[in-house]
């Protein structure tokens, strides 16, 4: 799955998110939320669990660093953000490196 820029309801219900976290969801960001640190600094103040979301979102392209994060106990917004800012830049180094073998 490539990465999202954007949460959406049906991007949670697809990672099987819970219904109550869906609901705080769509009452903080009815339409949807681009993933910025403004917007990840508004879900953790709203009790969304980022360390759930990153585990399901990121786990894949960045097993190594969230594993480093989750060490420390004390997940914070810019935590997320700084890891999906990663896994970005590794899906566009592959993509670019995939592009340059055809």
């Amino acid at each position: 799955m490539r990465l999202p820029a954007h949460v959406t309801v049906s991007l949670l219900r697809k990672l099987r998110a819970c219904e109550g976290k869906i609901y705080r969801f769509k009452v903080h960001f009815p339409k949807g939320a681009k993933i910025t640190l403004k917007n990840c600094q508004r879900a953790e103040e709203a009790g969304l669990n980022l360390p759930w979301l990153a585990h399901r979102l990121l786990y894949k392209q960045t097993g190594y660093y969230w594993e480093k994060f989750l060490r420390g106990n004390n997940v914070k917004s810019e935590d997320f953000y700084h890891v999906y800012r990663l896994a970005q830049a590794a899906e566009k180094r592959a993509a670019t490196k995939k592009a340059s073998k055809k």
